[in-house]
């Protein structure tokens, strides 16, 4: 359960475009592990709008998810791998138990 994993405040952004067909799907994602965790918070950023943000992260594709733990994920993943991604770069951070 990823309530129980994450022990530290984690930040999850998911950069999206509106015509992407793959972006909720991440986006969805992203916020399921924000409600099952109260350590976790998910924002969705319309990467086209906020060229800043976009640039400082270097979102060249979309989606984009990235953490405050340092993951990076470029595309949508089945749900297990995208939560294994966004975790196991927690764990190597030393945010997690």
């Amino acid at each position: 359960m990823i309530a129980e994993k994450v022990t530290e405040a984690l930040d999850i952004k998911v950069f999206v475009t509106p015509t992407c067909p793959h972006c909720p799907r991440a986006v969805t994602l992203a916020h399921r592990m924000a409600v099952e965790s109260p350590n976790i918070s998910a924002t969705c950023v319309e990467a086209s709008e906020f060229h800043d943000l976009s640039r400082q992260y270097r979102v060249t594709g979309v989606p984009k998810t990235v953490s405050s733990g340092g993951a990076e994920i470029l595309g949508a993943l089945p749900e297990e791998q995208f939560v294994t991604g966004i975790l196991e770069r927690q764990s190597d951070s030393g945010l997690l138990p």
